[in-house]
């Protein structure tokens, strides 16, 4: 062991007589603190807890502990981790499209451009409110279609397709 040196250099560095000369990463009489002078010592907003290695406070990122970007440009961080999004977006980060004026699809469909819905298998109209009934001849005329493929057939009519 090197016995000139404190703490034999932590393990982080090499001895020369009473003198520490730290490996990359490391700094201090013994080598003990780590240091991040690579990554701009982690800014204001973290703490060099290893060689290089910043621990950032919640809101910022690493590996130098930058303000996160997380509302994309849609949207302004208003705290470090929530979003205010600009008309028309919505979503964690504002990058989801807004269907806000057609119901947001009603569950029925996925918003793929502002106010576009592309409507799941057995709904249409352009909120997807609208139930779909192909299999069944759309209730041969003769009824209604109140869920995708199940119709409510007009009095006289009868059958899954009210034929």
């Amino acid at each position: 062991p090197a016995r000139g040196c404190p703490n034999d250099c932590s393990h982080n560095g090499a001895c020369l007589e009473t003198t520490c000369y730290c490996d990359r990463g490391w700094s201090g009489s013994d080598c003990s603190r780590p240091n991040c002078q690579d990554l701009d010592d982690c800014g204001e907003f973290g703490v060099c807890v290893g060689p290089n290695v910043c621990r950032c406070r919640n809101g910022w990122q690493i590996p130098t502990c930058y303000k996160t970007d997380n509302c994309t440009s849609r949207g302004v961080c208003v705290d470090h981790d929530r979003c205010l999004c600009e008309r028309n977006w919505t979503g964690d980060k504002c990058d989801k499209f807004s269907c806000k004026n057609l119901d947001n699809c009603t569950g029925h469909g996925l918003c793929v451009d502002i106010d576009v819905c592309a409507c799941d298998w057995g709904w249409t109209g352009s909120s997807c409110a609208i139930p779909d009934c192909p299999l069944v001849n759309h209730c041969s005329r003769h009824g209604d279609c109140v869920a995708p493929d199940l119709c409510r057939c007009y009095p006289g009519y009868d059958g899954k397709d009210c034929s």
